[in-house]
Parts: structure tokens; C-alpha cells; sequence
């Protein structure tokens, strides 16, 4: 595998208890990628990402992270992957300012005060830096975990929707430090629901879906967002015809009208696998 091999995942294949909660993903991400998983509400994008960081054994296919299989275990993966998920994990005694510093110091960084203050106040946090995060705000607290993920050494950073519950202000500052992460050789992994976040970051993009997977450019993407409502809730289900419909043709041959690949459900690592998995086909929403 190339170096610059980040990300290689090949018909990966995710759910819980046997059953897939979306079609198998292929994608690539290389350094200075950032690849953004796009989807309804309960498409599975949370559950690849739990994948890729280990957390939930995939059920199908092939996944290596860093040239190896994931194991977040791994001293080696902790070290070079930072991920910052959808939930308000923080240890509840430390102030705002002391969760930077643990997170910093912890990793190794030479300048653990100096990257601490320069945070607190890129995301807004100077004026609470002695505060409890139970006195935040949950968009306060979202920019708090934000901040940790960027507070250590990573060459992949993992994002679940960063946008949530940020003002425009600070979603248009996130997309300037993303830039800067890949323009300085990071790679980044994101599901997200902000078609202007997506553009000003991504390199491409997944579109997760029940019946097929859609590999596409960031502008495709960001259209299908646009055209589905993507954000909408459960029941806004994705389809690979936002990008550029392809026929009965177009999808025996894995390819949209405006060139995006596809992995059309039931495709797996595994010669003969069923096209119905689980009976009917039908996928379970998760997050």
C-alpha cells in the first residue's frame, strides 16, 4: 500500500447484530484528503466512522488505517488519529482550559500552554476558560471538543457533523482550519450535513444510501444535499439519482451520469455474496 495511503476501505460493510445499516462504501483517502460522508438521518455515516476508528467491528469488505488493520488499542493509532464524535464526552470536574491542557500535554505537545490559549480563543472560549463545561452551552461545549481534536498531534482527523450546533461565524472558521489541516499534509474523514462546510473542505465524497453508496465530486454532493434534504430527518432517504440519474444502465455499470462510482447494494469482498442480506435487503437506520 502507498505511503500516502491514509483511509483504504473496499466494499466495507457496517451494522450491528449481522444486519447492514447501509450499502457497502469503497473509498480511498490519501494525505491532504478530506473525504465527507453525506446521507440521510440514519443513513450509517456515524457507524463508517465508528468503523474506521475501531469502535465497531465492520461486517463485510476490507478496512486499514495507517497501512494497518484497525485496532484503537494500538499506541501507534492513538497517537496519529484525533476524532472528535457526536456526543458530550468531557471529564466533568476539569475546567475548559484544563481539558486543553490534559489533551495536550497528555500527547506530547512541546508548547501545551501556548497551543491551549491559542484555541481557547480560535474557537471562543477564552472568556470561559476557567469555567466547568456543564456551565457551557451545547454549542459551547461542541466548539470545547472541537478544540481537544485539535489539540494534540494526528495525521487523520475524524469529524461526526462538526457543524452542529455552530453559528455561521464559527462553521466558516472550521472550514479555514480544515483547509489549513490538509494544505499542511493532515487527512480528514467527516460526515456532515452543510453543503457550504463541504464544499470549502472536501476533497470528494460519499453519498451513503439503503440500495447503493455513491462516490462523487464535492459539488455533486453538496447538490444532493441541496435536492433531498438530506438533513431533514429519518425519513429524507438518499438516493444516487441527485448527482445525475443513471438508468437500469448506469447502475449495472457502477457509474452515475456525471461519472460518480457507485456501490450498488449487496456488493461485497465475497464472490456470490446475496444481494438480499438479511431477507428482505432492508437496512436498518442508525446514526
Amino acid at each position: 500500500m502507498p505511503s500516502d495511503v491514509v483511509i483504504r476501505a473496499r466494499s466495507l460493510s457496517v451494522g450491528y447484530g449481522g444486519e447492514p445499516v447501509c450499502a457497502p462504501v469503497t473509498f480511498t483517502v490519501r494525505a491532504g484528503d478530506a473525504l465527507a460522508l453525506v446521507g440521510a438521518n440514519g443513513s450509517g455515516k456515524s457507524t463508517i466512522l465508528r468503523a474506521v476508528l475501531g469502535l465497531l467491528e465492520p461486517s463485510g469488505g476490507e478496512l486499514s488505517v495507517l497501512g494497518r488493520p484497525v485496532d484503537e488499542r494500538e499506541a501507534i493509532f492513538r497517537a496519529e488519529v484525533s476524532s472528535v464524535l457526536d456526543d458530550d464526552a468531557y471529564f466533568p470536574a476539569l475546567t475548559v482550559a484544563e481539558h486543553l491542557l490534559l489533551t495536550a500535554r497528555g500527547h506530547g505537545v512541546d508548547d501545551a500552554t501556548g497551543l491551549a490559549a491559542e484555541l481557547l480563543a480560535e474557537f471562543g472560549l477564552s472568556s470561559h476558560a476557567n469555567v466547568l463545561p456543564v456551565s457551557l452551552s451545547s454549542g459551547q461545549r461542541r466548539r470545547l471538543l472541537l478544540a481537544a481534536g485539535f489539540a494534540r498531534p494526528r495525521r487523520l482527523l475524524v469529524l461526526d457533523e462538526p457543524e452542529q450546533r455552530l453559528d455561521q461565524q464559527m462553521r466558516s472558521a472550521l472550514a479555514e482550519r480544515l483547509r489549513a489541516e490538509r494544505a499542511a499534509g493532515g487527512s480528514v474523514l467527516l460526515a456532515t450535513h452543510d453543503p457550504v462546510l463541504l464544499e470549502a473542505v472536501a476533497s470528494r465524497a460519499v453519498l451513503v444510501g439503503d440500495e447503493q453508496s455513491v462516490l462523487m465530486s464535492p459539488a455533486d454532493a453538496a447538490r444532493a444535499i441541496g435536492a433531498e434534504t438530506l438533513g431533514g430527518g429519518d425519513e429524507a432517504a438518499p438516493t444516487a439519482v441527485a448527482a445525475g440519474a443513471p438508468g437500469p444502465a448506469g447502475a449495472a455499470s457502477g457509474r452515475t451520469a456525471s461519472g460518480a462510482t457507485t456501490t450498488p447494494k449487496g456488493q461485497s469482498a465475497q464472490a456470490g455474496q446475496s444481494a438480499q442480506q438479511g431477507g428482505s435487503g432492508k437496512r436498518r437506520r442508525r446514526p
